[in-house]
């Protein structure tokens, strides 16, 4: 009775809300996205969240048609996307430490949406939730389960990276002093930057 309803085998109120905890919790692609909402705002913001969007929940799906399986078996595969994704941190670390400043002059750009998506692929944190959510949740290897699992993915991807553009939003509009913006810029770089021992360290 605690599972609520099922679908094709799929509990879907512990999935949701397993999906809600990793989703909503920071990470790569929220604290970027809370980056790009402070600097940049929803509208100019949407190609990266439609980004996120198309990218996640394509490798969701993938993962659980058994993409996941052959990731996990594979430690050079894993050892490369771990090195890429540290360097696309570092890469974007490096875009937001100079974003927002009183002399960028509007040369600054939100992430594209081809950006966004790319990175998905080589994000540790959406291939641990990929093949945990599969292996925890899915029962049988229909498409119909499979499907449940996109369609939460979804849902859950439009729940994050809105809630943490349109918090991005509000610092925006609770920091009006450029050099006070810009330190926060910073220290958003800096958290990016932690993350990469971490992602290099163990992708778990």
């Amino acid at each position: 009775m605690l599972e609520g309803p099922v679908v094709a085998g799929v509990a879907v109120l512990p999935l949701f809300w397993y999906a809600l905890v990793m989703g909503i919790t920071p990470g790569p692609n929220n604290l970027m996205l809370a980056a790009s909402g402070m600097n940049f705002g929803v509208r100019r913001s949407v190609p990266h969240i439609l980004g996120v969007f198309v990218g996640f929940t394509t490798l969701a799906t993938v993962a659980a048609l058994g993409l996941g399986a052959l990731y996990l078996a594979a430690p050079n595969l894993q050892l490369v996307s771990r090195y890429l994704g540290a360097a696309f941190l570092l890469y974007f670390s490096w875009r937001l430490a100079w974003a927002g400043g009183s002399d960028q002059g509007g040369r600054s750009t939100p992430l594209r949406f081809h950006e966004a998506a790319l990175f998905q692929i080589i994000n540790p944190k959406g291939w641990l939730y990929a093949i945990s959510s599969a292996s925890a949740f899915l029962s049988s290897e229909g498409f119909a389960a499979v499907a449940v699992l996109t369609v939460t993915a979804a849902v859950v991807t439009v729940i994050s990276t809105v809630t943490w553009t349109c918090f991005g939003t509000v610092l925006a509009r609770l920091i009006t002093s450029p050099r006070v913006r810009q330190r926060v810029n910073w220290l958003f770089a800096a958290s990016l930057l932690a993350l990469i021992p971490l992602i290099v360290g163990d992708p778990s």
